[in-house]
């Protein structure tokens, strides 16, 4: 009879995976080393594969410069790939000096570091990220997923040598423009078919617009989350959005944080394709509302609606805004009456791609 230590490793491994927090937030650090740390004692065969994922999932923020120090210690003295396996590096281009960031990146640079995420902010209205073009390259060479919530100052004879793995970018909407080594993305980044906005600030400039139109057509799993509280902001926000959504004609997944049954509507009546895959988060919703909203029933008869396989909708705990009861009953059988599967919050770990999150096997 054959036991779990008899599972091929990438099994095992994928196994593993699926005891920890798929989105990996830095809060969840500490419990998924704990867990990690516990899983790698219970037999031989687990060992190694516990430590692989223990090593390739470490997260490193600036903003913890003790952990930073440490881990700049610890690879210094390591001689093998323990430190070697980063998942995500985020730095405050406004926190860093200069000098003391491009000793420490050419550092990870010298011991080889595999980073497989980076993320870039800054804690000043339209920040400008200045790191040392003679790093940019190997920062961003191998990464998947690209977070920007600050625009980087590039010389103007900056180039990649080979094409971009990123397959995910994720961008504010104080972002001015895109950095140059994105374009074109379809030579440059052809991989990147995800894209994250989060448009918690101003309208888009015309030149990220201008960027995100030229993206569009390469993306199949979108998410936007819209401004929170301000319904005037959450107007102008979804409006500025047309033109980008128009030019949206590969999408077939998409999540939404925070809009309105107006903001749902509204936006998703510019989406050209149809959709299989809907999740919204925290819709927000008259509590003292006892059916459901005229704006949200009418959602279902947009023409990017008339494929949809199944639509997710998840809330805040203890949320003020979330769906009532019997709101929520009967957006089930709205969705039930034209062949869509409702989801709440629970997940089925099935293989299918995933929307808005970063593990591919949870699916929306």
């Amino acid at each position: 009879m054959a036991v779990i230590q008899d599972l091929p490793p990438e099994l095992l491994i994928r196994i593993l995976e699926l005891s920890i927090d798929s989105l990996l937030f830095s809060s969840s650090q500490k419990e998924t080393r704990k867990t990690f740390t516990r899983t790698a004692l219970v037999t031989r065969d687990w060992r190694a594969p516990s430590q692989s994922l223990l090593s390739s999932l470490f997260h490193l923020d600036d903003a913890h410069p003790g952990c930073w120090r440490r881990y700049l210690e610890a690879l210094c003295t390591s001689d093998g790939q323990r430190f070697r396996r980063m998942k995500r590096l985020k730095l405050d281009v406004d926190r860093q000096n200069r000098s003391a960031l491009a000793g420490q990146l050419t550092l990870l640079q010298q011991k080889d570091v595999d980073l497989q995420e980076l993320s870039l902010v800054s804690t000043t209205s339209r920040g400008t990220s200045r790191v040392p073009n003679a790093l940019l390259g190997w920062l961003v060479q191998g990464i998947r997923r690209l977070e920007l919530d600050t625009s980087i100052q590039i010389d103007e004879n900056f180039t990649l040598s080979t094409k971009l793995l990123l397959d995910t970018l994720r961008i504010g909407s104080l972002v001015p423009e895109l950095p140059s080594f994105l374009l074109p993305f379809a030579s440059a980044a052809p991989r990147l078919t995800r894209l994250e906005l989060h448009c918690w600030g101003e309208r888009l400039t015309p030149t990220l617009n201008a960027s995100l139109c030229e993206l569009a057509p390469q993306i199949t799993d979108l998410t936007i989350a819209l401004p929170l509280y301000s319904s005037e902001r959450r107007d102008d926000t979804a409006s500025s959005l047309e033109s980008f959504l128009r030019a949206c004609t590969s999408v077939t997944a998409i999540r939404f944080f925070d809009p309105t049954p107006s903001d749902l509507k509204h936006t998703l009546s510019f989406l050209p394709n149809c959709l299989a895959l809907l999740a919204v988060s925290n819709l927000s919703v008259d509590t003292l509302q006892d059916s459901m909203p005229k704006d949200l029933a009418e959602t279902f008869d947009l023409p990017c609606m008339a494929k949809l396989r199944r639509w997710r909708m998840t809330s805040r705990t203890n949320s003020t805004h979330a769906m009532g009861e019997r709101v929520e009953k009967e957006w089930r059988a709205a969705c039930r009456a034209r062949g869509i599967e409702p989801r709440g919050a629970e997940r089925f770990f099935t293989g299918e791609s995933s929307v808005g999150v970063q593990n591919a096997s949870e699916p929306c």
